[in-house]
Formats: C-alpha cells, structure tokens, sequence
C-alpha cells in the first residue's frame, strides 16, 4: 500500500525512474526520523516521570520520620 502510494505521488509529481529509488529512500529514511524520535520522546517522559515519582517517595518517607 505504502510503494502504491508513493508511486502515484511520483507520477504526480514525474519523477523519473532513475530518481524513484532515491526518493523512496529519502521517504523511509525520513519516516524512520520520526518514528525514533517519537520513540525517544516517550522513553524520555517515562524516565523523568519515574524519577519524579521515586524522588516524591522518598521525600515522604523521610517527611514520616
């Protein structure tokens, strides 16, 4: 469905046959950024929010004392 779909935005567009593989290249290439760093954003959240957490804990438990 994906290489469909970009064919057509090549032939929209008329890009050649010799550029096609560049393009689809670029194209997964640039998805791939996005991907990783949608990734990395969600395990960056995950660790301060983890941190934060442990860091309440423990100000409470020592607030108890």
């Amino acid at each position: 469905m994906w290489r469909e779909f970009l064919q057509d935005i090549c032939q929209i567009v008329m890009i050649t046959d010799d550029f096609y593989p560049d393009y689809l290249s670029f194209c997964f290439a640039i998805a791939t950024t996005i991907f990783a760093s949608g990734i990395s954003i969600i395990t960056l959240s995950i660790a301060f929010v983890a941190g934060k957490r442990d860091e309440l804990q423990r100000l409470i438990s020592n607030y108890q004392q």
